[in-house]
């Protein structure tokens, strides 16, 4: 039986790994770009507004996909559309790697963020529904080490290939063609959700896709289609309004707080701009590329490690203690603003221990949490609700942080992000529940019972989350 249990996990490491590919999509093509600025710009004579349009309509793309697609994966299916997003990389890919000029360039970004958009939600959506609860945590944090493994090989690849021709941009943009054909390729071996056929076909079709990726473990599956059963009892009609009814409106507002702390605690001031912050902090142009190359490498690794130790350690004790010390790693950043005579290697090591507390805290946390509180029946469409309000966040901070830092300075621009830091700990601290070790169906049982938003990972035996018993009193974020 253990033997059988160990070859059922790596089946499901397998999809994970398959549907994490969406991920390295997302962050390769959301890192390359800061990469080919220099280049891009020169060739086409892009005014600064003209770049800063392109960066953002990559993000604006994102917005909107992942706004409108969540009915799609409700629809067709988490893994049919993966497969539509990875045909619409590839479009994408080309339309920008053979751009002409601004406008050709503009609606091949445009087409890879609405796809990044799309991904950015159903990869986590499928890793979480086909995970075992021991190790969901572990396996949904595959998405986001894809997410940073893409940004880091973004990086790379702009660090090698970024003065070996005058338009190597193509060529840094057409790499991004491998990973859609590696996803579409490893999607034919995917089954679908086992929640997702349950909702469209029937607990007996869920039951063959449990067997699949379960294998002979009976009491597992006949325990995991028990839930999916209470779950489907109910019945609920999913439109805009209903994510902000009653109960379900606590966890759509806890999606969206971590999603908008993400992007203003100013990760992307340092993913889009990092050469630029790092150029300003006193380093030479080359310096500023390997200098991100080696952030986008810590983040990677420090993900990995939040891979490892979410499901032994609890998301809320990640959240809270990552962000505090990312808030004060983005003073001592704005400290070395206020003091431009120190030494460069202050801000870069600040950046560096800014990106390793991120990347255990928000980095993840938010994509992990919106797969595992939104119900079943709503789970698509919430969570591509809660993924376009983040990129919503993503798009204001990509367009704001330079007239900020030009009319602040980067000292007081840096205080801002931190401070923001600093809210995510006060709002993990008041509001974020701990669901290490809970079913997405026990969850989903305490949000229809009611229960305040930091105890909807109580067990239903004695109403002890690990770390101790949440008083009654606690704000219930409702």
């Amino acid at each position: 039986m253990e033997d059988n249990c160990k070859n059922n996990y790596r089946f499901v490491y397998f999809v994970a790994v398959i549907a994490g590919m969406g991920g390295l999509l997302f962050g390769f093509d959301t890192g390359i770009i800061a990469d080919g600025q220099w280049q891009i710009t020169h060739q086409f004579g892009l005014s600064s507004w003209q770049w800063s349009s392109v960066v953002s309509s990559t993000v604006l793309g994102a917005f909107l996909g992942a706004l409108f697609c969540g009915r799609i994966t409700d629809l067709i299916g988490r893994r049919k559309t993966l497969i539509m997003v990875s045909y619409l990389f590839i479009v994408g890919t080309l339309i920008a790697a053979l751009s002409q000029g601004w406008y050709s360039l503009l609606i091949g970004r445009f087409i890879l963020g609405a796809c990044i958009g799309i991904a950015s939600f159903t990869s986590p959506l499928f890793i979480s529904e086909v995970s075992p609860l021991d190790i969901r945590g572990k396996l949904v944090l595959f998405n986001s080490v894809a997410i940073t493994g893409g940004e880091a090989i973004s990086f790379l690849v702009g660090y090698l290939l970024h003065d070996i021709s005058a338009s190597s941009w193509r060529l840094m943009f057409l790499i991004g063609v491998i990973p859609p054909v590696l996803l579409l390729i490893g999607l034919k071996y995917m089954p679908p959700s086992p929640r997702w056929v349950a909702t469209k076909f029937g607990l007996d079709h869920a039951r063959k896709i449990l067997t699949k990726i379960r294998g002979n473990d009976t009491a597992m599956i006949n325990a995991e289609l028990d839930e999916i059963k209470d779950t489907l009892k109910v019945k609920r009609q999913v439109k805009l309004r209903t994510l902000f009814q009653k109960p379900i409106r606590k966890v759509m507002l806890i999606g969206l707080a971590l999603g908008v702390l993400q992007q203003v605690a100013g990760i992307n001031i340092i993913m889009y701009y990092g050469p630029f912050v790092f150029n300003e902090a006193g380093f030479s142009q080359n310096i500023s590329l390997f200098a991100t190359f080696i952030m986008g490498l810590i983040n990677t690794v420090f993900t990995i490690v939040a891979l490892f130790t979410v499901d032994k350690i609890g998301r809320r004790s990640l959240l809270i203690f990552g962000a505090l010390i990312a808030g004060l790693s983005l003073v001592a950043l704005a400290w070395h603003q206020f003091n431009p005579h120190l030494s460069p290697w202050i801000a870069f090591f600040s950046v560096l221990i800014y990106m390793m507390a991120f990347a255990v805290s928000l980095g993840c946390i938010f994509w992990l949490m919106i797969s595992e509180l939104y119900p079943t029946r709503i789970r698509g469409t919430a969570m591509s609700f809660a993924t376009a309000i983040q990129w919503l966040a993503n798009f204001v901070v990509s367009l704001c942080f330079l007239p900020l830092f030009n009319a602040l300075g980067g000292g007081y621009t840096m205080l801002i992000f931190a401070g923001f830091c600093f809210c995510a700990v006060i709002f993990g601290l008041l509001y974020l529940p701990e669901t290490k070790g809970v079913s997405l169906e026990q969850i989903e049982a305490n949000l229809e019972q009611g229960k305040p938003a930091r105890l909807l990972g109580q067990q239903p035996d004695d109403g002890r989350l690990k770390g101790g018993i949440i008083p009654e009193s606690q704000p219930a974020f409702d």
